[in-house]
């Protein structure tokens, strides 16, 4: 019954040109390509940044290079799944999304986010476990602000519980039995029934499960913000009121060490931002502007989040970057001082 409703839909010989753009013109095909470059320059990148975390990290501790490898690793997973079986674009204001999957998109768009989901969730236990192990390593011991360690297990599983939980249910809701689909496109938007001709598509009929998970990303994205910036904020204070206490070598290290840590974090989450915060934008944009080109930017830079916080890690560690330069780039340091004449006749 439903298979042949869904025939009858896409026979339907409509006078009426469905008034959404995206509709009409589905998202081109560059896309995947774009993606999956992405993709393969992010592992050369990344299989670089898991060696030196491996095998060239001296002053860190075991503790915070797991929590460092982890989190490169997760995000390099996560965004890898999403390049391959996702490239999720918003037809909105028109209640869908679409994938664009290397593997086609016979594949269930709303299978698949949930376990991209649960990728990127793993990534985020990791982010916050790096933070927390930086706090404890600045933090004094008599300090308010020295919290026990059962405090920061407590934090992060039941966080990631409940977070995880809250969005899964909302997602959960967002999906709906295919007749359900094709009644409320039918009654609602009766010139758009040729969204059923494209692939990889879901229809979201829960207008306020859609509205759930819209406020969800923006809730859960200030959310992590501001605890980034509260937790930045407390390391950087405990630094400082430490200053009398440490030599001002070990006082510039510690001070290097947190700020190359808030660096790498803060680009890690603009890059991972990117997409729901377009999801966001996008519902309120107007239903007849061309949006492909902008998705299709706001995706590679999506794809591309554990690039410039690799990059940025080599960059900053002293053991790392001397790595890269001497092994991989095959420059070494001269040993000439460049100020010293060798002239014989100075000599």
């Amino acid at each position: 019954m439903i298979a042949r409703r869904l025939h009858i839909a896409r026979m339907l010989k409509n006078p009426k040109k469905c008034s959404y753009f995206l509709i009409e013109h589905p998202s081109e095909p560059i896309i995947i390509p774009l993606s999956i470059f992405i993709t393969s320059l992010s592992t050369f990148i990344n299989l670089i940044g898991f060696y030196v975390i491996v095998k060239k990290s001296k002053k860190e501790t075991r503790l915070f290079r797991f929590t460092l490898f982890g989190v490169q690793f997760s995000l390099w997973i996560s965004q890898g799944f999403w390049a391959i079986f996702l490239n999720t674009l918003a037809f909105f204001p028109f209640p869908a999304l679409s994938a664009n999957s290397f593997f086609g998109n016979d594949g269930s768009i709303h299978n698949l986010f949930y376990v991209w989901v649960l990728l990127l969730s793993i990534f985020a236990v990791f982010l916050v476990g790096q933070l927390i192990v930086r706090h404890r390593m600045v933090v004094r011991h008599d300090s308010i602000f020295n919290f026990p360690r059962w405090f920061y297990i407590i934090l992060l599983a039941g966080g990631w519980s409940v977070m995880i939980s809250i969005i899964l249910l909302a997602w959960t809701y967002c999906d709906s039995a295919e007749i359900a689909k094709f009644e409320y496109v039918r009654q609602n938007f009766p010139s758009c029934l040729k969204v059923f001709d494209l692939s990889g598509v879901l229809v979201i009929t829960n207008v306020l499960a859609l509205y759930a998970m819209l406020g969800l990303m923006v809730i859960v994205g200030l959310g992590a913000e501001s605890a980034y910036a509260v937790s930045s904020f407390l390391m950087l204070f405990e630094l400082f009121k430490q200053t009398s206490k440490m030599s001002k070598n070990a006082f510039a290290h510690m001070k290097k060490v947190v700020v190359d840590t808030i660096v790498q974090i803060l680009i890690k989450s603009l890059f991972i931002s990117t997409w729901a915060f377009w999801i966001v934008i996008s519902y309120f944009v107007d239903k007849n502007v061309d949006t492909r080109a902008a998705s299709t930017i706001i995706n590679s830079l999506f794809v591309a989040a554990p690039i410039p916080g690799t990059i940025s890690m080599m960059v900053q560690n002293a053991s790392y970057r001397k790595f890269i330069t001497e092994t991989i780039l095959r420059r070494k340091r001269s040993e000439v001082n460049p100020y010293q004449s060798t002239l014989p006749g100075r000599l």
